[in-house]
């Protein structure tokens, strides 16, 4: 079975594959703005994480407590992030800023997950390949 799991919301986004034989689980991207993202038609402005094309809130909770040393709350271990994967995408907003802990990456190591950290318009074009991309929207 080829699973696709991300992360979206807020101008992030994360994004894994693991490959298989069976059947293919997936998302559609057609918009995203500062702030918000279109998943399937659904326009969302919080924090997503979509797991094998499930999508709900990223429940940040357990980082804030790291947020006043990184200016933002970053992803970090102790949040819920779905693993089971070979590749782990994070759009990191529209200008990069959302910061990712060095435990994340030791993880995604330990693990042998593939992480890529980008600004979300590249980590989009990363997992839609280039002619899929979905065009800004200017609200």
């Amino acid at each position: 079975m080829h699973v696709k799991h991300q992360y979206a919301g807020h101008g992030r986004w994360y994004r894994h594959a693991i490959s298989g034989q069976a059947r293919t689980v997936s998302v559609r991207f057609t918009e995203y703005s500062f702030g918000s993202v279109q998943v399937d038609g659904v326009t969302y402005d919080h924090d997503l994480i979509i797991d094998r094309g499930k999508i709900r809130k990223r429940k940040k909770a357990a980082s804030k407590r790291f947020r006043d040393a990184h200016g933002h709350t970053p992803l970090s271990i102790a949040e819920d992030i779905p693993w089971h994967c070979r590749r782990l995408v994070i759009g990191s907003g529209a200008d990069g800023a959302l910061p990712v802990m060095k435990q994340v990456q030791e993880e995604a190591r330990r693990r042998k997950v593939d992480l890529i950290v980008l600004p979300t318009p590249q980590a989009i074009g990363v997992l839609t390949g280039p002619q899929r991309t979905p065009t800004p929207s200017c609200t």
